[in-house]
Protein backbone atom coordinates (compact mmCIF):
# COMPACT_ATOMS: atom_id res chain seq x y z
CA UNK A 1 0.00 0.00 0.00
CA UNK A 2 2.93 2.36 0.62
CA UNK A 3 4.11 2.18 -2.96
CA UNK A 4 0.58 2.55 -4.31
CA UNK A 5 -0.07 5.57 -2.10
CA UNK A 6 3.16 7.28 -3.17
CA UNK A 7 2.56 6.57 -6.86
CA UNK A 8 -1.02 7.86 -6.73
CA UNK A 9 0.07 10.96 -4.82
CA UNK A 10 2.71 11.56 -7.50
CA UNK A 11 -0.07 11.42 -10.11
CA UNK A 12 -1.89 14.24 -8.34
CA UNK A 13 -4.43 12.28 -6.31
CA UNK A 14 -5.46 13.83 -2.99
CA UNK A 15 -4.80 11.98 0.25
CA UNK A 16 -8.55 11.51 0.64
CA UNK A 17 -8.87 9.96 -2.83
CA UNK A 18 -5.95 7.63 -2.14
CA UNK A 19 -7.39 6.58 1.21
CA UNK A 20 -10.75 5.78 -0.37
CA UNK A 21 -9.21 3.85 -3.28
CA UNK A 22 -6.87 1.78 -1.06
CA UNK A 23 -9.33 1.40 1.82
CA UNK A 24 -6.93 3.11 4.24
CA UNK A 25 -7.34 5.97 6.66
CA UNK A 26 -6.18 9.40 5.52
CA UNK A 27 -3.75 9.36 8.44
CA UNK A 28 -2.13 6.15 7.14
CA UNK A 29 -1.79 7.68 3.68
CA UNK A 30 -0.28 10.83 5.21
CA UNK A 31 2.27 8.74 7.12
CA UNK A 32 3.22 6.73 4.01
CA UNK A 33 3.75 9.88 1.95
CA UNK A 34 5.63 11.73 4.69
CA UNK A 35 7.93 8.77 5.36
CA UNK A 36 8.73 8.44 1.68
CA UNK A 37 9.39 12.16 1.31
CA UNK A 38 11.67 12.23 4.35
CA UNK A 39 13.65 9.06 3.70
CA UNK A 40 12.52 7.43 0.44
CA UNK A 41 11.20 4.60 2.60
CA UNK A 42 8.90 2.23 0.73
CA UNK A 43 8.88 -0.83 2.96
CA UNK A 44 8.04 -1.25 6.64
CA UNK A 45 10.94 -1.53 9.05
CA UNK A 46 9.22 -4.16 11.16
CA UNK A 47 8.30 -6.53 8.32
CA UNK A 48 11.76 -7.85 7.59
CA UNK A 49 10.66 -8.25 4.00
CA UNK A 50 13.11 -8.26 1.16
CA UNK A 51 12.56 -6.45 -2.10
CA UNK A 52 11.46 -8.55 -5.03
CA UNK A 53 12.92 -5.94 -7.36
CA UNK A 54 16.48 -5.89 -8.58
CA UNK A 55 18.63 -2.89 -7.69
CA UNK A 56 18.22 -1.65 -11.25
CA UNK A 57 14.41 -1.92 -11.08
CA UNK A 58 14.37 -0.13 -7.73
CA UNK A 59 16.47 2.72 -9.11
CA UNK A 60 14.20 3.01 -12.13
CA UNK A 61 11.13 3.36 -9.89
CA UNK A 62 12.85 5.88 -7.64
CA UNK A 63 13.90 7.85 -10.71
CA UNK A 64 10.30 7.96 -11.85
CA UNK A 65 9.14 9.31 -8.52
Amino acid sequence: DRIKAVLLYDKGWSRQQIAEALLLSEETVRIHINEFQSSCKLKPENGRTFSKLSDQETQKILGHL
